[in-house]
C-alpha cells in the first residue's frame, strides 16, 4: 500500500503518519544510546519525540524545481508546506498530507514586496 501511495505522489509533496505509543517507545529506544540524546535532560527528551513519521517525495522534477528556484531568486528561498488532515473511516486522524509552494520573484515592479519570511529555527532544532 505505501509504495503505492509513494509512486502516484508528486515530487515534492509527502505524508506524515501519527507514530501510536509503541513506536515511538521504539524510537526512543533507537536513539537513547547516542551522546546528543544523553546530553539532553529529560523534558528536551520528551520535546525531541516525534509524533508522526512519514516522507516527501524527492526526484528529478523536484531536484529541477528546487535548482530552478535557487536560480531565479538568486539564492536561498522559503519551500513553503501546506500540511492537510485526512481522516480515517472511524473519523480518527489517519495521516496529514504535504504539499508544497515556491513563490515565484515578483519581477513587474508594481507587485508589492513578499512578506517576511517567518524567522528560522535555531540550527539545533532542525532535525536533520
Amino acid at each position: 500500500m505505501a509504495s503505492r501511495v509513494f509512486e502516484s505522489l508528486t515530487a515534492g509533496r509527502g505524508r506524515l503518519y501519527p507514530m501510536d505509543a509503541q513506536k515511538r517507545s521504539q524510537w526512543v529506544e533507537r536513539v537513547e544510546r547516542f551522546d546528543w540524546w544523553q546530553k539532553m535532560d529529560e523534558d528536551e527528551q520528551k520535546a525531541r519525540v516525534p509524533h508522526f513519521d512519514g516522507f516527501i517525495k524527492v526526484d528529478q522534477e523536484l531536484v529541477n524545481a528546487l535548482s530552478a528556484a535557487l536560480r531565479e531568486h538568486g539564492g536561498p528561498f522559503r519551500y513553503n508546506l501546506e500540511a492537510t488532515k485526512q481522516a480515517g473511516v472511524d473519523g480518527s486522524l489517519e495521516q496529514v498530507n504535504l504539499t508544497y509552494h515556491i513563490q515565484k520573484v515578483k519581477t513587474d515592479g508594481y507587485a508589492a514586496p513578499a512578506p517576511a519570511p517567518a524567522p528560522m529555527p535555531v540550527a539545533e532544532d532542525i532535525p536533520f
